[in-house]
């Protein structure tokens, strides 16, 4: 865990935790769509066509990384729609769906390094200890469940601008 920028974390994909509109937010969707340009946007219009209402929290598609892939050797990008609002059983479920997904998606493609955010902590309202909890949970089960994955290396990212607290909360649920 790391209280970084995402694109500077030498993984080869990162995720992206976007809306169920898929329609380019802000906070780290925003940083996303700005910093992956004119390819990356059109890779993540072509998704919005894909999934013409809604895009199913939990659900996880790869996309093109765009500029990404010149400026931060980034191959690609995972997009997931985290759940939005108080922790209940369902939204948990679709947390934890966001994280293995992608590791499972990852795996299949034979990534070897994936970096996520702290997905619907942010403007989302998801309580940061149980999404740590899920996400610490999610990453244990993909082990064991795939337990020969080329994806060794694993990370969450804080943008630098959030609390320290919230690298703190996780440290915490991963030391349990």
């Amino acid at each position: 865990m790391r209280r970084q920028n995402i694109f500077n974390s030498g993984a080869q994909i990162i995720v992206n935790a976007a809306n169920q509109h898929l329609g380019g937010g802000g906070g780290i969707d925003g940083a996303i769509h700005k910093a992956g340009g004119t390819n990356y946007v059109n890779a993540h219009r072509e998704l919005q066509k894909i999934y013409k209402s809604q895009y199913v929290s939990g659900y996880a598609a790869m996309i093109e990384s765009g500029d990404l892939k010149n400026h931060y050797q980034i191959d690609a990008v995972i997009v997931v729609a985290g759940p939005q609002g108080d922790s209940n059983a369902q939204k948990e479920d679709e947390l934890y769906s966001c994280y293995y997904n992608s590791l499972v998606l990852a795996q299949s493609l034979n990534q070897t390094s994936i970096a996520f955010p702290s997905i619907s902590t942010g403007i989302f309202g998801f309580p940061k200890e149980r999404a740590a909890a899920i996400s610490v949970k999610a990453v244990m089960d993909f082990l064991m469940n795939y337990p020969r994955t080329s994806t060794k290396t694993l990370s969450i990212h804080f943008l630098p601008t959030e609390p320290i607290q919230n690298l703190e909360i996780y440290h915490r649920s991963v030391s349990k």
